[in-house]
Order: C-alpha cells, then sequence, then structure tokens
C-alpha cells in the first residue's frame, strides 16, 4: 500500500499536538485502512441510478434498466441504446465531541490535553479517508463547533480549533446532544469524548443520540489519581472543592475514606460501561498514562469509527 504524503511537518508543534503526537498519524491512518480492508474506502461511491447525483459514465442497455436513465442523445449520434451511471457520495459523518468542561481541565490538566489528542487522531484518519469531519468542544456554558469538512489537508482547521477553543464551566452531556441533533445534517457515528462527570445526563444523552440514529461511541478519559487516589498526598483535615460548582466540603481523609472514594468511583464507571452496553454503544476506558496510538487502535477495532 502507498503510504499518502503528510502535510504534518508543516504544522509547528507545541504543548498539545507535539512532534511525537505529529509523527503517529500517517501510521494510524495506514492502519485504519488496512483495519477496514476489503471493504470500500475512501470516499465510498457507489454506482447508482438517478437524478441528482453525479454522472459518472455509460453502459449498454440490458433487459430491466430503467427507460429513464437511457441517454436519447447518444442514441441518435451513436446510434446504440446506452444507459447513464451515476455515482452517489456516501461519505461517512463523523461527529465528534471533546468534553471542555473545568472536570477535564484539574490538577495539570491532562485529562483536556489526551482528549483533545484523541479528538485529533480520530479527525485525521477520517479526513483521511475522505469521511466528513466535525468537531465540537462543549460544557454546560459554551458549545463551539467546526462545521463538518472533507480532505486531509483539513487537519491544519481541526488542530487550531482545538488548541483555542474555550474551556470551563460544568458538566452537561443532555445540552451537548441537543446540539449535536440539531446542528447534523445527517445522523453518522458520533464520538463523546469526555470524564461523564455527568452520569444522568449522559443516559438521557445517548438514548436521545441512539433515538435519532446516530451510531455512538463513548470514551471515557480519566487520570489515574481520580480512581487510584491514595496516590494523593490527601490525609487528615482538608477542604475540597468542586471544579465545576465551587461547592466546599471539608472532610477529613483516612485510608478508609481513599478506599470508599476509590470503590464509589469504580461502581460509576461500571454503571456508565453497563448503560453503554445496554444500548449497544461501545464505551472504552482511558488513562491519561495510556498510549496515543493503542487507544486510537482499540477505539478503531471495537467502536465503529470508521466502517
Amino acid at each position: 500500500m502507498e503510504q499518502p504524503a503528510s502535510p504534518l511537518r508543516e504544522i509547528p508543534a507545541d504543548a498539545l499536538f507535539d512532534e511525537s503526537f505529529l509523527g503517529h498519524l500517517g501510521a494510524l491512518t495506514l492502519v485504519a485502512q488496512r483495519i477496514v480492508s476489503g471493504r470500500q474506502r475512501g470516499e465510498r461511491k457507489t454506482t447508482k441510478t438517478g437524478t441528482g447525483i453525479e454522472f459518472a459514465d455509460h453502459r449498454p442497455y440490458t433487459d430491466g434498466d430503467d427507460i429513464r436513465n437511457v441517454d436519447w442523445g447518444a442514441l441518435a449520434r451513436l446510434n446504440q441504446v446506452l444507459v447513464r451511471q451515476y455515482e452517489e457520495d456516501e461519505d461517512l459523518p463523523i461527529h465528534l465531541v471533546c468534553d471542555g468542561s473545568a472536570s477535564m481541565s484539574t490538577g495539570d490538566g491532562s485529562k483536556y490535553v489526551h482528549a483533545r489528542r484523541i479528538v485529533a487522531a480520530l479527525a485525521y484518519i477520517g479526513l483521511a479517508n475522505l469521511d466528513r469531519v466535525g468537531v465540537a468542544t462543549a460544557s454546560a456554558s459554551h458549545y463551539t463547533a467546526l462545521p463538518p469538512t472533507r480532505g486531509r489537508a483539513q487537519i491544519f482547521r481541526v488542530l487550531d480549533f482545538l488548541r483555542d477553543a474555550p474551556h470551563g464551566g460544568g458538566t452537561d452531556i443532555t445540552a451537548v446532544a441537543r446540539r449535536l441533533i440539531a446542528e447534523a445534517r445527517k445522523p453518522g457515528v458520533s464520538v463523546i469524548v469526555s470524564d461523564f462527570y455527568d452520569l444522568a445526563g449522559a443516559a438521557r444523552a445517548l438514548g436521545m443520540l441512539r433515538h435519532r440514529k446516530h451510531q455512538v461511541v463513548c470514551i471515557q478519559v480519566l487520570d489515574r489519581r481520580e480512581f487510584e487516589p491514595s496516590q494523593l498526598p490527601l490525609r487528615g483535615d482538608v477542604a475540597l472543592v468542586d471544579a465545576e460548582s465551587g461547592a466546599r466540603n471539608d472532610l477529613t481523609i483516612s485510608e478508609g475514606a481513599l478506599r470508599r472514594f476509590r470503590d464509589a468511583h469504580e461502581q460509576f464507571c461500571r454503571e456508565l460501561s453497563t448503560r453503554c452496553r445496554a444500548q449497544g454503544i461501545p464505551y472504552f476506558r482511558v488513562d491519561v498514562r495510556d498510549d496515543l496510538p493503542d487507544v486510537i487502535l482499540r477505539i478503531l477495532r471495537g467502536g465503529g469509527v470508521l466502517r
């Protein structure tokens, strides 16, 4: 297979999309193409006859062909009965949503960095396969979208958008789903990358998207310090402040309290996974320390992001 030309060396590396990250994308595109080998890829053109779609070629008339597709001009000029064939564009709409709520930027902000890298990698693979890719970042206080676009060169716009998109505010997955449904020209693969710290809202949102025929993929991005809090230097009397609501809680942290928190967080993740599975939605749990290429390949193989 010929390796596609990559424009990535033209993109200046920075803290978000560094040289190592950019170097992975071309290889990921090739692997993604191999995953869907044996199926038609690229623009997903199929030959159909009808009106309102792009003309492709002629072929000889055979019994059973719709007479409306006969090229009468060709018959007059060439004394041959030919049927018009058309190409219909069957590109796969891919809607990528990155949670930009305040909980994604807690600590050193690694969750939000990792989430945007996942979105960027998936966008590049979709664009390289000539799918139509739209990207959004969202929270309860903002929703910023890059309209669907096609072509590998559009990765420049995607990276700039993800670098500059606003973030902060609470988590509101239901509002994200409503906007996505309202703005999507047609349903496709809708990938939500979030910590999903809005379980009830997430359940409603996933049901709404499935009802509107979206093929949903959930990617939960977590920092190990969230589900293994014993790694944090938290002991004794502490004041914890909710990153999204600003609510303050004065607590006494003991080893037993940390274990109960870990168990409660694990139960939360299992509940999200169970709700996804009940609706036939692929669910992936990602730690910010996970190797990005491995994460992307897991998603491609199990999530139906390409087909």
